[in-house]
């Protein structure tokens, strides 16, 4: 009797970078989608001061915050958002598209609203805030989107793909997307709280 190998960190790991290079192409589609969005809300940012409301929201929520309660409170939204857009990915990638048009064209109106204030050369400010974030949710809406496809497979392959996209997808978020959240939420937690 053949005895199962148990796999250890090192192989999860493999594991994991392997589904990303799978899911590269869905991947880039979900960057295209945020750019796209992004320049969007940047130019037609007259016509989307709905967000306001949204973005006064979100200010009201983080008032007097100290460091740490600013850095647990990104760190829950972006974990919460980044995981909802890969399982919510299962009906057919619709989530994970809408979600990055929804923050892509947020993205966009503040940075409208940044150059109109304090002009472009304010946007190297903001870099700081999403160089761990963005490529997190590239990567968890990435492998929502994959996560869709499960229904185009063949007929009994359907529910397989489905656990093994899954599956795979979620070692991904442990692995990868977690980690690359927490250093963001500090980072961009440490900069909020300094006024940056």
């Amino acid at each position: 009797m053949v005895k199962k190998k148990k796999r250890g960190s090192s192989g999860r790991y493999a594991e994991a970078w392997a589904e990303i290079r799978a899911a590269k192409k869905f991947i880039w589609i979900i960057v295209a989608v945020f750019l796209f969005s992004g320049l969007f809300g940047y130019v037609q940012w007259e016509s989307l001061t709905g967000f306001d409301e949204l973005l006064a929201q979100l200010v009201a929520q983080v008032e007097g915050m100290g460091t740490w309660e600013l850095v647990w409170f990104i760190f829950q939204n972006n974990v919460t958002s980044a995981l909802l857009g890969l399982v919510l990915g299962v009906a057919f990638g619709i989530f994970p598209v809408i979600n990055a048009l929804t923050n892509g064209a947020v993205l966009g109106y503040v940075l409208r609203l940044t150059a109109n204030v304090s002009g472009v050369q304010e946007f190297w400010r903001l870099l700081p805030h999403g160089i761990f974030e963005l490529p997190a949710i590239f990567l968890a809406l990435g492998l929502g989107l994959r996560l869709g496809g499960f229904a185009f497979a063949g007929p009994g392959l359907r529910w397989n793909t489905l656990k093994d996209r899954l599956g795979k997808g979620l070692w991904v978020f442990v692995l990868v997307i977690l980690p690359l959240l927490l250093v963001a939420a500090v980072i961009e937690g440490i900069l909020i709280g300094m006024g940056l």
